[in-house]
């Protein structure tokens, strides 16, 4: 470390680090160069992912002269996962070139620095709400007192996870359920878009849909059996 001249101490440093690497700050020149110089979607994709909460962004084009998957003529829709809306907003106006319309189905009010406003658009993915009904034998040895609680909160976790147009497993959902301590056995692992799922068929959404779990949606029916 540059600038010492002596050191006297009873126990071996703890050296510092610079507060940016040469690889992080590779990693942060490459996100600047695309956001600054490169094509406009990828330009208003990188300007969203920076706003604070956002977790997922998808910027649709239409360059053409008439109404593309319900986009206007010559504007953009950007489908945005987290975040405030005001402040998507804002970011979308600020990097959004002048002329080009924005589309969705949340709209914004921006005041630019003349005092004009502006109405500014974008869309959040349709939410499609999972139901879950599960069926298992456990070890009583091993299981927790609220393991019922554990295995739909596992479930939800997992959930989490899923980004836009992600489709749900019934398999997959099942093998989170091995996760609690005490699990032996899932005879049934059901789901569905409507209370008391009765079959374990694959749920598919869409580009602009997000699969959205809660416990409240799961329903555990356990009982102890000898492993």
């Amino acid at each position: 470390m540059s600038g010492w001249s002596t050191v006297v101490n009873l126990a071996d440093a703890v050296l510092g680090r610079a507060v940016e690497s040469d690889a992080d700050l590779r990693i942060r020149r490459e996100a600047d160069l695309q956001a600054t110089g490169g094509g406009a979607v990828e330009q208003i994709r990188e300007s969203l992912t920076a706003v604070t909460g956002v977790t997922e962004v998808t910027v649709y084009e239409n360059t053409t002269d008439a109404t593309v998957d319900s986009i206007p003529p010559h504007a953009v829709e950007a489908l945005v996962l987290g975040g405030a809306s005001a402040d998507i907003a804002a970011a979308l106006f600020a990097t959004v070139a002048a002329g080009i319309g924005t589309y969705g189905g949340t709209t914004e009010t921006v005041t630019d620095s003349m005092g004009i406003d502006h109405d500014v658009s974008f869309s959040r993915p349709t939410a499609v709400p999972i139901y879950v009904a599960l069926t298992l034998t456990y070890d009583a040895s091993l299981y927790p007192s609220d393991g019922d609680a554990q295995v739909k909160q596992a479930i939800v976790d997992y959930g989490d996870t899923f980004r836009t147009g992600w489709d749900v497993r019934s398999s997959a959902l099942l093998a989170r359920v091995f996760a609690v301590t005490g699990v032996l056995d899932v005879t049934v692992c059901n789901i569905g878009t409507a209370p008391a799922p009765s079959g374990s068929t694959t749920i598919t959404t869409t580009a602009r849909e997000l699969a959205t779990f809660d416990t409240s949606r799961v329903t555990v029916s356990s009982s102890s059996t000898t492993p």
